[in-house]
């Protein structure tokens, strides 16, 4: 009977492992699922210095910068950290200022979660009202000013010649109130204080709870490859196109776009699909750096994410002095065959001196060099005028050309510019054509040239151009 007991433990044990091997993918829940994405700093930064995952925010007149930190002992785990950086402009400022990151994350209703963050702070001056902060805002929202109650870490900030020395360990307990919150921490510097400069290091930050949240996944399932894609020269007030690839041979059930933290657009077909593609319309408000991420999660409940970081510029006028009111500053004259000059309104005039030969150049134009242009980026021209010569109207042609050169070697050789037509009138009764074009930059400079030329069998090298309008708009 023994033996027969012993053998019957033994067959059960070796059931047990051998099913234990047979279902790898069961998770096994070994440490509370993580809310926080690259709460380690270990996933990279953006180019404005930001770490992926996470939004910058901050106020105040002085330079707020956000950077990586590689340096120990500025570093508690890993190879990296977040700097946040207060830097005067010249005198310090006399205002409360900021600065921080936050990040919202999906969580459960209810359940308490242990946050855990490492961190130290040097100042130049008194450490005197300097205080390291962290706050939530439990609805989720990512504006820094909802946060109901700010919270100071217990880290003294070394000042003047003091190392920064290790950095300080901090936990506590929250409980989510509904199914997102936003994490913020920052450094405040208050008015009375005269800082020129304040950093804040941040590493090992973490938020864990007991259950895992709906986008947590089976342990060890990897989630869709996501990519995003966006226009180059994305312009304030503009709409401008979106789009998130996605993809995972489970299918993807959800894909959720955000910029700057904020969501702009979510989708969630019927039934997953092994390939699901988006565009999404975005209009983005201001002007500078602004992050993109998207989420996508399969039908396991596993989450892939990435991120775009995207420059808005503001739609600005290229060109100086568009109603000709100012002649000889902004624009000047070139001509040949002839003298030019400005009249009044906008006229320009060529004089020239007896009969021309048949084949002699006999033009008159005005042009304006023009800086500020991103190459690649799509730019609005606009021209208004008319043609005045007492020439026949066949003979002469009004035309434009963009030259992505100095003036001074694109006049060198005027017949080899790319030269287009001006459908304008020749006639005194006549209002002025409008006339819209749409061009790509080549370079970041450019020479615009507008001029009359005469065609063939003009009598006399004298014509009259008259100029009302010129504008070019776009990315800068």
């Amino acid at each position: 009977m023994r033996v027969l007991a012993r053998l019957a433990g033994l067959a059960v044990g070796v059931g047990l492992i051998a099913f234990f091997l047979a279902v790898p993918a069961l998770p096994l829940a070994l440490a509370p699922p993580e809310r926080l994405s690259n709460g380690n700093f270990e996933d990279g930064f953006a180019p404005d210095g930001v770490a992926l995952g996470w939004q910058p925010f901050g106020w105040g007149e002085s330079h707020l910068t956000w950077s990586a930190e590689r340096e120990e002992p500025a570093v508690w785990d890993g190879a990296g950290a977040q700097r946040l950086t207060i830097q005067a402009n010249g005198e310090p400022a006399g205002i409360e200022e900021y600065v921080g990151i936050y990040q919202t994350v999906d969580v459960v209703a209810g359940e308490t979660y242990q946050l855990t963050a490492h961190g130290a702070a040097h100042v130049d001056a008194s450490a005197s009202g300097i205080a390291i902060q962290w706050g939530v805002n439990l609805r989720g929202g990512a504006s820094w000013r909802t946060v109901d109650e700010w919270v100071d870490f217990p880290w003294t900030p070394a000042n003047g010649a003091a190392a920064l020395g290790a950095l300080h360990a901090y936990a506590t307990t929250l409980t989510a109130t509904t199914p997102r919150l936003t994490l913020f921490l920052r450094a405040r510097k208050p008015p009375a204080v005269p800082v020129r400069q304040l950093d804040l290091i941040l590493d090992g930050l973490s938020l864990r709870g007991s259950r895992p949240a709906p986008e947590a996944g089976i342990a060890g399932f990897k989630g869709p490859v996501v990519s995003i894609s966006a226009p180059a020269f994305p312009v304030i007030g503009g709409e401008t196109l979106l789009r998130v690839d996605a993809t995972h041979p489970a299918g993807v059930s959800e894909v959720r776009l955000f910029a700057d933290g904020v969501e702009i657009g979510r989708i969630a077909p019927a039934a997953p699909a092994t390939v699901l593609e988006r565009s999404f319309t975005w209009m983005a408000e201001t002007a500078g750096a602004h992050q993109l991420r998207a989420e996508a999660r399969d039908a396991g409940g596993s989450v892939g994410m990435a991120w775009h970081a995207v420059t808005v510029g503001a739609v600005g006028e290229l060109l100086r002095d568009g109603t000709f009111a100012d002649a000889g500053v902004a624009w000047q004259t070139v001509a040949a065959g002839g003298q030019a000059t400005w009249g009044p309104a906008g006229r320009l005039r060529l004089a020239g001196a007896g009969r021309p030969l048949p084949g002699a150049a006999c033009y008159a134009g005005i042009y304006q060099e023009i800086d500020g242009l991103r190459a690649g980026a799509t730019y609005d021209l606009h021209l208004a005028g008319r043609l005045g010569a007492a020439q026949p109207a066949e003979r002469w042609r009004a035309e434009y050309a963009l030259a992505w050169t100095e003036a001074r070697a694109a006049l060198k050789a005027p017949a080899e510019l790319d030269w287009r037509a001006l459908p304008w009138p020749a006639d005194e009764g006549q209002p002025p054509s409008y006339f819209a074009a749409t061009v790509v930059a080549e370079a970041g400079h450019a020479m615009l040239l507008v001029r009359a030329r005469r065609l063939w069998g003009a009598s006399a090298c004298e014509m009259e151009l008259v100029l009302t309008f010129a504008s070019l708009t776009g990315y800068r």
